[in-house]
Formats: structure tokens, sequence, C-alpha cells
């Protein structure tokens, strides 16, 4: 019987003891190292051969394979909606950075992290890049966005949710101007961008 114990999964440049036990006195390593326990250092996977011979010329052997993992280097490009922890360390400003991390088998790797960090969600952004004018004077809506031809009108409402008909004047990448005979008041637009609904309000006011 011959049992063979040790660390298998090494990083490059680590090393490890293999140990092998048997009844036998006499265990061979890789043929020639005559001893029960060997340390080895590879730097590529390599396979080692233990022979165990007893007193009556009998032997029995086994091989035991060590795997060599490698640090990796790698690039990363991420996009926080607030600080981002990240092996530990907390990231509050875009940038980029270099981290030192373990992989799954322990082994160093260096992380190139290309981030940006938002403090506001991506629905508080549309809300921030979609202005309109306010208060509306001469009955003239004009909503400007960057590829403000993407913005879908859903409608204009009053306070008592009644909807209020407009007409579309025109509509470009930077703006879309709506026209409509409102008197003074408090009303709300409804729009959609990206798939989500952003509510606006504005002031009509007397001319």
């Amino acid at each position: 019987m011959l049992n063979i114990s040790g660390d298998t999964s090494i990083c490059n440049g680590e090393s490890t003891i293999l140990s092998a036990a048997s009844n036998s006195n006499n265990i061979v390593w890789n043929g020639n190292q005559n001893q029960n326990t060997i340390q080895v250092s590879p730097n590529v996977t390599t396979e080692y051969n233990v022979e165990a011979i007893g007193s009556n010329g009998c032997s029995n052997s086994e091989t035991v394979t060590v795997l060599v993992h490698y640090a990796s280097d790698t690039t990363v490009y991420l996009s926080s909606y607030g600080p981002l922890n990240m092996g530990g360390q907390i990231f509050n400003e875009s940038g980029v950075y270099t981290l030192e991390l373990n992989s799954s088998y322990g082994c160093d790797s260096v992380v190139t992290l290309n981030l940006n960090v938002f403090f506001n969600s991506i629905e508080e952004q549309l809300i921030d890049q979609i202005r309109i004018t306010n208060p509306v004077q001469n009955g003239q809506l004009i909503i400007y966005s960057d590829d403000a031809e993407k913005i879908e009108i859903l409608g204009i409402n009053d306070l008592l949710g009644r909807e209020i008909e407009y007409k579309i004047e025109e509509s470009n990448n930077s703006k879309t101007i709506l026209t409509f005979s409102l008197p003074s008041g408090i009303y709300m637009i409804s729009v959609r961008k990206d798939n989500i609904l952003i509510n606006k309000p504005f002031v009509v006011s007397a001319p």
C-alpha cells in the first residue's frame, strides 16, 4: 500500500513537499531519489513517480501530478453607481487603478481597473439630462436633450390628471418643441427614453 500526501496545486514560483508512506523501507522518487519526502518547485505542471520496493523485490508505484497555476494580468471596465468595493478596497472616484488580487487558486493577479463612478441612478441621470423650459410662456414647451429624437412624448396632464392636447412643432437631435394653449397653472409632461419613464412638472405663466 502506497499513500502520497502533499499540496498538489501551487502557484508558479512556489514549492511543495510530497511525502510517500508505505510498509516498505525502500521508497524511490523519479527513479533516483531514495527518500520518503521530496521538495519540488516546478514552473509547469509536472508528474512525479514514486515507487515502493519491498524486501522480496516486489514493487508498487504511483504517479502524482503537481498543477502549476500562473498569475494573470487582466483589464476590466466597470461602472458603479456609488462607491465600489473591490478586493476590500473602496473606490469613490472615477479613474484607472492597479490592483493586486488573489485568483481562485490563491495566486497573485494584477487587475487594471478602468472605473466610472456615478452617484445618481440611471433614471436620475436621464432626468438631469432632459431639460425643459420652465416656466412656459407663449404656449411653447421646449425639451432639450442629447438624442432628443429618441424621446417618446407620452402626454401632458394637469394636476387633476386630465389630458392636454398638444402639437409637436419641431424635433431634432437636440430639442423637441411642443405647442399648446393652456391657462396658467402647473402641469406634468411624461416622456420615455431608454425604456425609462420620466415625469417632469412645469409651470405655465401668463404672457
